[in-house]
């Protein structure tokens, strides 16, 4: 599974300390989703990501 969070914070003009305001997902755990250090993150932290985006939680996530 491959979480698309960097290209669709981009698309919104988020920084991620405001991503991480706004979803209430640590800024911290935000860098570490997208550079892969955590490469499966819970579905509760993808659907605050999503909904702090507007998008679903589809849109963020990608099969391999």
């Amino acid at each position: 599974m491959k979480i698309k969070l960097e290209e669709y914070r981009k698309k919104r003009k988020l920084t991620q300390a405001q991503l991480a305001k706004i979803s209430g997902v640590p800024q911290p755990m935000i860098s570490m989703i997208e550079s892969k250090s955590v490469p499966n993150p819970t579905i509760g932290t993808i659907y605050k990501l999503a909904s702090a985006m507007k998008c679903t939680t589809d849109d963020l996530i990608e099969e391999e």
